[in-house]
């Protein structure tokens, strides 16, 4: 399976930054003892690469051209970053101020491989939506083993260089620890779906004790210790802790996909004995005909001779013998002929009678069948006339999924009313696209599955997929034979799969993953159009002693009220989102010049600084620094635009925060990340 190939490549690649980040913590040192195990990492997650490029290359998914574009841009990223940590180990390259970079290389080579994750699982979905638990589990626990792989990498540079972590750091850090705990929370809940299954309970219990209990403690720990400039342990021994710490979330992920590499076994082996069972049965029907054919050739036969034999001694007055016979061709003959015509005519008579009995008790029974099927099945089948556009027939289930009755939609005006009118002029549309040209008397033409919205009789709008073919009638009479299926829960559960990967839990804002995508089609419209196109920065001012002193809860209700009032200053074709901890982005289209942009985001300053209502503080203000960064004149790439409204913001911090601050060049030497 493709996705299970995808989920070892990602994990392969998280875990190559174990011995990754136990090498630089070596540098400069050119020879290290765990070299071996930094090749081997290597050579594996080139392996598991190459197979799952292959897989998707000869796979018919429709996805295939995004799935491949990602899957390169894995590999690309992966041979920069592995180049820089090389390069970083040689004795005189191996500078401690530069290992943050070489680590962010390492990182920024996983959101290609885990879009590809994503891809897949909504694809697997799909088409098997009873997996559905078990798929997403498998995707958050991916994510789970590189978000935590993510969290280790970011405390290396701090017990490398022995300095203190920075602001941005630790916002960073707290980022991905909170997006760790949000996987916790899914993944306990999806455990508990999967709870008849004794070992994943037992190594998600490990993994709870291992990881989230021990492992996050002693995280904290250390972070408090280098903070307070405390002794702690160095580099290399945290990363080998770590990982061990982490290996319970592999073997949590490894009992999952072994769960998963059941169930398609069982799935297999089910086939395989139905297909054993059936051509038995279609050999034992075989020897069942044998023996039937040659069972009735030998009760026609037999009687039809010694009927002859009875009518010859008959007729000539002899004794009836089984030995006589009458060989010779005379009057005799020709009399036994015509009774043997009769007697051949009076048996076919007897034969056709009985077919035409069986017949119509077959008929019958297939109509008892096909009643059933009509009276029991969620989906309603109907037969339109497409001249007159009335309905000649509809199954009893169209009460079910729709509210009509049968008598009201076999009504000669069902279909006109005015709730049917945009439905059925897109139906019609669909129906003529196929008959409009080339067509012929006794044909069957069939049409492609198309989906609709059609009014309830409670007057709510239900989703409904229809299929079926328009039957042409030697008279050139249309008709189309139609089923029609309630997909709302498919299309509840295709929008709860969208939210999840697409917008933030909190406040439901677009996130960071949905932001990048809509920020490279936005702004490629920008260019198309020629237009003026505004990237706003929103960093919350200290934010953090809000935190502390009133606790997370009221953080995170602080969080929904600002999500809230961004929400209702931007225009209706704004795309407001949010980043991560405090930081959030407005991006703004279509603007007639710059003292636009100043003013909607002058609007969305003013708005946060207005006093909030929470639950432990009735009277709270807090204020935020904004940078804007405008395209095309700050910058003609996503890149540049998201790193200038970054730097524009943060001068705006330093020039006394709540204001808002536009990029310009010279800001950009002095001014970045504290």
């Amino acid at each position: 399976m493709i996705y299970l190939k995808a989920l070892a490549t990602m994990q392969a690649l998280s875990t190559e930054r174990g011995p990754s980040n136990i090498l630089i913590s070596q540098a400069p040192f050119h020879t290290s003892p765990d070299q071996l195990g930094l090749d081997l990492s290597r050579k594996k997650t080139d392996q598991l690469m190459l197979e799952l490029y292959e897989k998707i290359n000869l796979s018919p998914h429709q996805i295939k051209p995004q799935l491949l574009n990602f899957l390169g841009k894995t590999r690309r990223q992966l041979q920069i970053a592995r180049k820089d940590i090389d390069f970083f180990r040689e004795p005189k390259n191996g500078k401690p101020e530069n290992i943050g970079a070489v680590i962010e290389e390492m990182l920024s080579a996983m959101p290609p491989i885990q879009s590809v994750v994503y891809l897949l699982a909504e694809n697997l979905i799909l088409s098997a939506p009873e997996a559905a638990p078990l798929t997403i589990q498998m995707a958050l626990i991916a994510e789970l083993r590189d978000n935590a792989g993510k969290l280790g990498s970011l405390l290396v540079p701090a017990l490398i260089t022995g300095q203190e972590l920075n602001p941005v750091n630790l916002a960073r850090i707290n980022e991905t620890r909170g997006r760790i705990l949000q996987i916790h929370e899914q993944t306990r809940r999806l455990t508990q779906l999967l709870s008849q299954f004794g070992q994943i309970t037992r190594s998600s219990e490990q993994m709870e004790q291992a990881y989230f209990q021990a492992g996050l403690q002693q995280y904290d720990k250390l972070i408090h210790q280098i903070q307070s400039h405390q002794e702690h342990v160095n580099a290399k021994s945290f990363t080998t802790d770590y990982v061990l710490a982490m290996d319970s979330i592999v073997l949590f992920g490894d009992e999952i996909q072994k769960l998963a590499d059941g169930m398609a076994s069982d799935k297999e082996a089910e086939t395989l004995l139905s297909l054993c069972w059936t051509v038995e049965l279609i050999i034992v029907l075989f020897g069942i005909s044998l023996f039937m054919l040659t069972f009735l050739r030998r009760r026609i036969v037999k009687p039809i001779e010694q009927a002859r034999i009875f009518l010859s001694e008959a007729v000539s007055g002899q004794a009836q013998s089984g030995q006589m016979s009458y060989p010779y061709q005379d009057e005799m003959g020709e009399l036994f002929s015509a009774i043997q015509i009769a007697n051949r005519q009076h048996q076919e008579r007897n034969q056709l009678l009985s077919e035409r009995s069986q017949l119509i008790d077959q008929l019958q029974k297939e109509k008892e069948v096909y009643q059933s099927i009509l009276d029991n099945t969620r989906d309603v089948i109907w037969l339109f006339d497409l001249g007159t556009k009335k309905l000649l027939f509809v199954s009893p289930s169209i009460q079910t999924v729709r509210g009509w009755s049968v008598e009201e939609a076999m009504q000669a005006d069902f279909y006109q009313r005015a709730e049917f009118s945009e439905t059925s002029a897109l139906l019609y549309k669909v129906l003529a696209d196929h008959i409009s040209s080339g067509i012929k008397e006794d044909t069957t033409i069939r049409v492609p599955v198309i989906e609709v919205e059609m009014p309830h009789k409670n007057g709510e709008m239900v989703p409904i997929e229809i299929s079926g073919s328009i039957l042409i009638g030697k008279d050139g009479s249309a008709r189309f034979l139609g089923i029609s299926r309630d997909i709302s829960s498919r299309k509840k559960n295709e929008n709860i799969i969208k939210k999840m990967a697409f917008f933030d839990k909190l406040t439901d804002l677009p996130n960071r993953r949905y932001f990048d995508e809509k920020v490279e089609s936005m702004l490629l419209k920008a260019e198309q159009e020629k237009s003026l196109l505004a990237l706003v920065f929103i960093d919350l001012d200290d934010f953090k002693p809000v935190n502390d002193k009133y606790g997370h809860e009221v953080g995170d209700e602080l969080l929904k009220a600002v999500a809230g009032r961004l929400q209702a200053c931007v225009r209706q074709n704004d795309f407001p989102a949010r980043l991560g901890g405090d930081e959030f982005v407005v991006i703004m289209p279509d603007l007639q010049d710059e003292q636009a942009a100043k003013i909607l985001g002058e609007r969305l300053r003013e708005s946060i600084y207005q006093p909030f209502s929470l639950s432990a503080a009735e009277h709270l203000k807090i204020s935020c620094s904004v940078g804007i960064a405008l395209y095309p004149k700050h910058g003609k790439t996503v890149a540049e635009i998201i790193r200038h409204s970054d730097i524009a913001m943060y001068a705006a911090k330093r020039a006394g925060r709540n204001r808002i601050h536009f990029f310009s060049p010279d800001i950009n030497a002095g001014t970045n990340r504290p």
